[in-house]
């Protein structure tokens, strides 16, 4: 199992699980199964990958300035390569590399996923980005939800109501019988405020400070895209 977010380890010693195998409770395919989960359920939700890795043949819009492009996954951590479609639009397309990073395109931003071309494209122009974004450190505010949301699957197990195979469990919709599951469904509730807040502070900004995004265009004006932690 690739660690993006959280790791085995992390529950173990979070919620004091001890060595997790596949004769214990739970099982360890189970809470790697878990983990899984909520970290598909942040990128699902945010709409965006925080761990490092490689997004390959983003199609670029060419705005009126015809050189400079955002990426939509940020921050940039290195362009692989840049291609142009000389086919045009409605031929079979025929990629070819543009150049190599530095002497022919170079990132301006790498906090907001910003980058420029020495060359400056056409409307019509087709471009094609490969790339390595992400963070090397995971944001503390995106661990934090992560292991709420293992905490939440963790806890509906305990209940007795199998919750590996879904994204999200409505708790309301969940009819208790005594007072061991009472208490646990009470602590989830709390746990799905805690959650809802975390989301919230996970949610993607808009675009860097005095810029304002149309297309892939960048003018003075407009919000930050960048997130505070």
């Amino acid at each position: 199992m690739v660690d993006r977010y959280i790791s085995v380890q992390d529950m173990e010693n979070e919620f004091q699980l001890g060595v997790l195998s596949e004769s214990t409770d739970p099982k360890l395919s189970v809470v790697e199964k878990w983990i899984t989960l909520s970290e598909n359920e942040i990128d699902d939700e945010v709409k965006f990958i925080f761990n490092e890795h490689t997004k390959s043949n983003e199609l670029l819009e060419v705005d009126q300035r015809g050189n400079i492009f955002l990426l939509h996954d940020y921050p940039l951590l290195k362009v692989t390569s840049i291609s142009l479609n000389s086919a045009g639009e409605w031929g079979t397309p025929v990629w070819a590399s543009i150049g190599s990073e530095v002497s022919d395109f170079r990132i301006l931003n790498k906090d907001i996923g910003q980058i420029k071309t020495k060359q400056t494209f056409n409307f019509d122009s087709m471009l094609r980005a490969t790339y390595v974004a992400g963070y090397k450190t995971i944001p503390g505010k995106i661990i934090e939800l992560c292991t709420k949301l293992f905490e939440k699957r963790k806890l509906l197990n305990d209940m007795g109501f199998g919750a590996t195979d879904t994204e999200a469990v409505s708790i309301a919709s969940i009819k208790i019988k005594d007072k061991m599951n009472s208490s646990l469904k009470y602590k989830t509730e709390i746990l799905d405020k805690e959650i809802s807040r975390l989301f919230a502070k996970a949610a993607v900004k808009k675009r860097p400070m005095n810029y304002f995004y149309v297309g892939n265009a960048i003018n003075n004006q407009g919000n930050s895209r960048e997130r505070q932690w």
